[in-house]
């Protein structure tokens, strides 16, 4: 046991959200199998993806080699707590700087285990964003902001998808598949 004395820092630091170590953060993110790209008509088969020569039918080798004509996303809700809080001050000059860049870092466990996590930096800026769908990944401490967030950007997904749909004349659709994408549940 050593007889050095404790040491203690404070980290003073300006935001309109208040944010600590350990707390819950809701980020609105593509989910990781939540996208689905569509491709336009192939020329070869006209799109029934088979081929039959001499009797014989087989998958075409040219579908999906078309050019895509839109991808849609699926957003969800994830949950991450904060881990690491980063102040950094500007060093434009010798006296103290009022300028000061902070920098949140917040981990989600994705399975079990120590190295089985998945981290991510947010600035103070992209929390809680007054216009979410003007951000890429917005992050929000209140979960139900977060869940309605990811419900507007779903909805503007389904909207460019029936413009594409109007504007080139093909039926295009959300794939059931996405329904069964669920957000993170709220923290205890």
């Amino acid at each position: 046991m050593s007889n050095k004395p404790n040491q203690t820092l404070t980290i003073h630091y300006q935001n309109d959200v208040p944010l600590n170590l350990d707390d819950v953060v809701y980020i609105v993110e593509n989910a990781s199998n939540g996208s689905a790209t569509f491709y336009q008509k192939c020329r070869v088969c006209g799109g029934t993806h088979s081929l039959t020569v001499n009797d014989v039918t087989f998958a075409c080798p040219c579908c999906r080699n078309e050019e895509a004509a839109i991808t849609v996303h699926k957003y969800v809700v994830r949950r991450y707590r904060v881990f690491k809080v980063e102040v950094e001050k500007g060093i434009d000059t010798w006296k103290p700087s009022s300028y000061q860049t902070v920098r949140f870092y917040a981990y989600q466990k994705t399975d079990r285990g120590h190295w089985c996590t998945y981290t991510r930096q947010l600035s103070y800026d992209e929390i809680n964003p007054a216009e979410p769908l003007h951000r890429s990944n917005p992050a929000f401490t209140d979960y139900a902001l977060a869940v309605a967030a990811a419900n507007a950007y779903n909805e503007r997904e389904r909207a460019r998808l029936a413009d594409y749909n109007e504007l080139h004349g093909t039926q295009y659709e959300i794939p059931a598949e996405f329904a069964d994408i669920e957000n993170d549940k709220k923290s205890n």
